[in-house]
């Protein structure tokens, strides 16, 4: 497996540039071709995460990672990291806990603790090529069944829906096939997803019919919440009011008896 970090170091001359991690150690590199074509589906400076087949490889980008606890530069700018990696499809397991932990929000803390600040050369990783892969990977086995839904998918970018697609990637095998396979990009436009034939895809560009569908249901949903509570106020109102008439009822028998007594 090949391993691409993006990052930059504290002076205003040590741009962003990508560090290529090996068993025999890491170093400086040019962008990759794979890279760059992919990244023409996102904007790299949002969170987004393309993974995609070619050739017999799995390809996994995830870009613009903010952590909690992140490194500023001299400017005191958020410094955002980017991880790309290149494996045969035996490293589909992997691949797929890494994307869920992007879509949790879990890795970009995981991937900030491996990088620190290097004087010449701007940043490097502090751990070997064996070690960061331990770190950025969850420890739990993922699932293998075949994939949930064959046909593709785009639906609106929400917390709700990264979480349902994390899962999905946890316990669900890719469709074995070339191509671009999931992207979760906050800007591209669901008509390049469809045209991309994207097996699942999750964007804030959606069309407007299907938007005001997922719109309706949230608002459908919100409805159907709220008649319950109100159901459950009345049931509850009902019950006191019950009570209240046993009690006096009780209180009436109390005093008759006294009365007769």
């Amino acid at each position: 497996m090949e391993i691409y970090i993006n990052s930059r170091g504290k002076k205003q001359n040590q741009d962003y540039h990508w560090r290529h991690i090996s068993r025999q150690g890491e170093r400086p590199a040019s962008e990759p071709d794979i890279i760059r074509e992919y990244s023409k589906c996102i904007d790299r400076e949002d969170f987004s995460l393309v993974l995609a087949s070619s050739k017999q490889k799995l390809f996994l980008l995830i870009t613009g990672l903010e952590p909690e606890n992140s490194r500023i530069d001299i400017k005191r700018r958020i410094i955002s990291n980017s991880l790309a990696l290149i494996a045969n499809w035996s490293d589909e397991e992997r691949f797929r806990l890494i994307a869920a932990s992007a879509l949790q929000g879990e890795l970009a803390q995981k991937l900030e603790d491996t990088i620190e600040f290097d004087s010449e050369e701007g940043f490097q990783v502090k751990f070997t090529y064996k070690e960061l892969l331990e770190k950025i990977t969850p420890t739990f086995k993922a699932g293998g069944s075949p994939p949930k839904k064959a046909e593709n998918t785009i639906q609106f970018l929400s917390d709700e829906n990264k979480i349902k697609l994390s899962e999905e990637l946890e316990n669900y095998r890719f469709p074995r096939k070339e191509g671009l396979l999931v992207i979760v990009a906050r800007s591209t436009p669901e008509s390049v997803l469809r045209k991309k034939e994207v097996w699942r895809g999750l964007t804030c560009n959606i069309e407007t019919s299907q938007l005001a569908t997922s719109n309706n249901r949230r608002e459908n949903s919100s409805i159907r919440e709220a008649i319950f509570r109100i159901i459950n106020s009345q049931r509850i109102v009902t019950s006191l009011i019950f009570l209240l008439l046993g009690l006096l009822l009780w209180g009436g028998v109390k005093s008759f008896f006294f009365l007769i007594m």
